[in-house]
């Protein structure tokens, strides 16, 4: 059985520098990943790069989509907890950055 035609709906929480520079690219880089949803509140610079994603304004849009199987927590750190426990609750696995 091959793992090759299967790959991990990922949904990111910020699109600012560690967004574009580390998470988004890393992402798109791998087979194994996709880049599905991007929260953005007050642009949509990421449809520059990845016409693709699709962009929400709220978290909540980002929880409520079933397709996304992992939540990427690269906020201000003073939101990781609540972020990640928001998304946890969802049902979706986490990574926290630092």
């Amino acid at each position: 059985m091959s793992n090759q035609n299967i790959s991990i709906s990922v949904g990111l929480a910020a699109f600012g520098m560690s967004g574009r520079v580390f998470h988004a690219p890393l992402l798109d880089a791998h087979s194994g990943f996709v880049l599905h949803t991007v929260l953005q509140r007050n642009s949509r610079n990421v449809l520059d790069s990845y016409p693709n994603v699709e962009v929400v304004s709220q978290f909540e849009a980002l929880l409520n989509n079933e397709e996304i199987e992992l939540v990427i927590i690269n906020t201000p750190e003073y939101l990781h907890y609540e972020m990640a426990k928001q998304a946890l609750e969802a049902g979706k696995h986490v990574v926290v950055e630092k």
